[in-house]
């Protein structure tokens, strides 16, 4: 892995940083509690999520409110690049080719689980081989010792023997279930073969039943088309005789009909001699109601028009009662009293808009100030939770400024954020007692709502004398519309009554009326006769029709019985025995063909049972020779997965022996020689010896030279055995407890495996650094933005020592 850039944004001591990344060793420098191992902790943080605190204490202190912490490191990883983006509730990884971005994870378990499977290493992994964070230089330093021995063997590579084997053992357990398959229902071969002998014997004897039912149908079928004739012929026989039987029972009921008709056109032709006396007397009737129903148009107009003369004489009474109450009301007039309303109404508006521009300046100055006092509050809240937070990190040891341990500047903090925390109680009391005053109503509102009140009353007076006033002009318009509308109807009465003449006789209209009485009964005997003559017509063609069908049924009979004859049969019940006859045989022919399908059924059915009796033999016998290979299979695997674990074994048993040498080597060159050997127990615990004599670790200085001899020792070791493209290697205050003859060791040490890592970040407060290091970056505190910066020139500070 190779880092290529970071940037930071409200990340602890960092509001917004980026730091760019170079190969071979660069020294990162600063004061303590300037933002150097945040470097380190937000390269972790993310590729693996992992921090310190909370998201409260992660944000940077000073940032803006509601601004989100957010980091972005971009590195190389096995020739390809890729881009790490993580904040407070996303994360992305993305793969860069070219100017092409390829995102293969989202979300913050996914980034993480991404990111561990690309480095092939855990956050554990990672900070106890290529990566040392600050106080984190313990070798190995894993949740449990009985964890150290698999995590090293998983960090080296040796798990993968261990999934091969798993692999292996997977694939034995399918052996063995395809096994175990095979022989269920694996079948007899004795019993088989007896089956095939009985499926062969029961064949045969379905065959011959084949060949018997084949030879009777011949016999059905040269016999069939004889009796197929006969009973053509008798069929024939009996339908002449249905039809001939049909015909005789049709001509009797045409001789009926023809007598019906003979009956019916005698009743015509009486009817009709009727109709010739009763013609004349018709047209008299119609005459004599013709004129009674000009007598009845005349009376209904005689009628109307004596309404109309009573309507008129109702009218004149009318309007000369209206004329009366008009005279009584008396006059309204209305224009005064509009004129007061429309001043009252402008008076009251004008005062009003006045209340409510007073109303509207009071509420405004309430709102101003209470929202003036929100602010103060949220303020004042922001501060004692400020005041509260530096008090707890303070009561931890943690300086509220840098998040580093407490000096001077913590308590210096705390004075200042009390020191604001009061300056704002002073300004939220002041505050209070203003929105206390601003709550009284002004004089302008009080006096603006007494003159609303006023005009308000003239208003209401103005508008009940208009409305009586009112009331009384559309009295008298009322009534004069009457008087208007009585004049009217009166002209028109008088019009249409000059219009009409009354030529009404009464004694003309009753003798009419008479006469049509006394012709009532003639004119219902025409009624019943009028369409004599159209009868007569109709049941004369009726009668005639019924002798032609007679007739022709006649002779239909005669050629029936003739055609009948001719077939030589004597009578219905010979043709009927030809008829059966011809059935019984057919009858036969199906339940021989029955038969023959049954046996040719049964033929087939042998022929499977053979043909799947065979089959199964051959499947039997080719399921034993899978058996026979998948077992030497089986054997062959189970003895490839034993020896894959015995080889992981095997090399675990040399990771000791490997790390003890590789650490043994460095911790010669770290102590100049005084301790050339380091053991290891079973929990990779180490012990120095000196002088042939084992003795534990006891001082501060050798358990941290101790701890960095192990880690470059597993870190070498790593990417020899494993190969893997790590060529990364971080070391935050790695001198913190050593003296300068074990510091300058440390110096001496790291610059001679510059070589063997592309990149190795050292993050030190200690200026000596600089003489090994291919490059420097310097970290420190802007005084006026109190972010730390990253630069690549050294600033006006002294690096501070231990």
């Amino acid at each position: 892995m190779k880092l290529l850039r970071l940037k930071l944004e409200n990340f602890r001591q960092h509001g917004s940083s980026t730091v760019e990344f170079r190969g071979g060793m660069t020294a990162i420098v600063g004061p303590n509690g300037s933002g150097k191992t945040t470097i380190l902790e937000a390269i972790t943080f993310a590729l693996y999520g992992e921090k310190r605190g909370d998201k409260n204490t992660i944000r940077f202190y000073w940032a803006p409110p509601r601004k989100p912490f957010r980091v972005e490191l971009s590195f190389e990883f096995d020739g390809r690049q890729f881009v790490v983006e993580r904040g407070e509730t996303e994360a992305a990884l993305k793969h860069i080719d070219g100017l092409k971005e390829h995102v293969l994870a989202q979300g913050l378990k996914s980034v993480t689980g991404a990111c561990e499977r690309l480095t092939a290493l855990s956050y554990e992994q990672f900070t106890n081989s290529f990566c040392a964070e600050q106080k984190g230089l313990a070798f190995l330093d894993f949740k449990s010792a009985g964890a150290r021995q698999d995590e090293i063997a998983r960090m080296l590579g040796y798990d993968r023997l261990k999934l091969a084997a798993g692999i292996g053992k997977d694939r034995v357990r399918d052996l063995r279930n395809r096994i175990n398959g095979l022989r269920e229902n694996l079948g007899n071969e004795t019993e088989l073969k007896a089956q095939i002998a009985t499926a062969t014997a029961s064949l045969k004897s379905a065959a011959e039943a084949v060949k018997s039912a084949e030879t009777r149908l011949a016999s059905l079928d040269k016999e069939l088309p004889t009796a197929q004739k006969a009973r053509e012929t008798a069929e024939r026989f009996l339908e002449l005789t249905q039809k001939a039987q049909a015909i005789a029972a049709t001509a009797e009921g045409l001789k009926t009909t023809a007598k019906v008709t003979e009956e019916a056109l005698e009743s015509a032709r009486l009817d009709a001699k009727a109709l010739s006396r009763l013609r004349p007397i018709e047209k008299e009737f119609q005459e004599t109601e013709a004129l009674a129903k000009t007598f009845e148009t005349q009376r209904e107009v005689h009628l109307a028009r004596e309404a109309k003369f009573k309507r008129l004489e109702e009218v004149k009474l009318e309007q000369k009662a209206a004329a009366g109450r008009v005279k009584a009301l008396g006059s309204g007039v209305c224009s005064d009293l509009e004129g007061k309303l429309v001043s009252a109404n402008a008076a009251l508006g004008a005062s009003q808009k006045t209340l409510t521009t007073a109303t509207e300046s009071w509420r405004e100055d309430q709102a101003n100030a209470k929202a003036e006092l929100a602010r103060v509050e949220e303020r004042l809240k922001e501060a004692e939770a400020q005041v509260k937070r530096a008090e707890d990190l303070i009561a931890r040891g943690i300086c509220p400024e840098c998040g580093q341990s407490t000096q001077q500047s913590g308590a210096e903090a705390l004075a200042s954020r009390r020191s604001e925390l009061e300056a704002r109680g002073i300004d939220h009391g002041k505050l209070g007692t203003k929105l206390q005053l601003a709550a009284t109503k002004p004089k302008a509102v009080v006096d603006a709502e007494a003159a609303v009140t006023e005009h308000q009353a003239s208003v209401d007076s103005a508008r009940r004398l208009l409305t009586e006033g009112q009331a009384l002009a559309a009295k008298i318009a009322a009534e004069t519309e009457t008087i208007k509308r009585l004049e009217y109807s009166s002209a028109i009465l008088e019009k249409e009554i000059a219009a009409t003449v009354s030529t009404y006789d009464v004694r003309a209209h009753q003798a009419a009326k008479a006469k049509c009485e006394a012709l009532k009964s003639e004119h219902a005997a025409y009624l019943r006769v009028e369409q004599a003559d159209v009868r007569v017509e109709q049941c004369l063609k009726k009668h005639e029709a019924s002798r032609t069908e007679l007739e022709t049924a006649k002779a239909t009979y005669r050629k029936l019985d003739e055609e009948r004859k001719r077939l030589g049969l004597p009578d219905a019940e010979a043709a009927r025995k030809a008829v059966q006859a011809h059935s019984d045989l057919a009858s036969e022919r199906r339940v021989v063909e029955k038969e023959l399908t049954n046996a040719v059924e049964r033929q087939q059915d042998f022929t499977t049972r053979l043909t799947d009796a065979d089959l199964r033999l051959a499947e039997l016998r080719k399921r034993e020779e899978a058996i026979r290979t998948a077992g030497d299979e089986l054997a062959l695997v189970d003895f490839t997965a034993k020896e894959l674990l015995n080889l992981r074994e095997r090399l675990n048993e040399t990771i000791r022996p490997d790390i003890e040498a590789r650490a043994s080597d460095n911790l010669a060159l770290l102590t100049h020689d005084r301790y050339s050997v380091l053991k290891l127990d079973e929990d990779f615990q180490a012990t120095l010896v000196e002088d042939d004599i084992e003795k534990p670790v006891i001082s501060g200085g050798e358990e941290d030279v101790v701890a960095l001899a192990l880690r470059l020792a597993l870190s070498e070791l790593i990417q020899e055995r494993q190969g893997r493209p790590m060529s990364l290697l971080i070391l935050d205050e790695v001198f913190g407890s050593l003296d300068s003859v074990r510091r300058q060791s440390v110096l001496d040490r790291l610059a001679s495996i510059k070589g063997r890592f592309a990149q190795i970040l050292v993050i030190s407060h200690i200026e000596e650094i600089n003489q090994v290091a291919d490059q420097c970056l310097y970290v420190s505190r802007d005084s006026d933005s109190r972010s730390a910066r990253v630069t690549d020139a050294p600033p006006e500070f002294e690096l501070m020592a231990v």
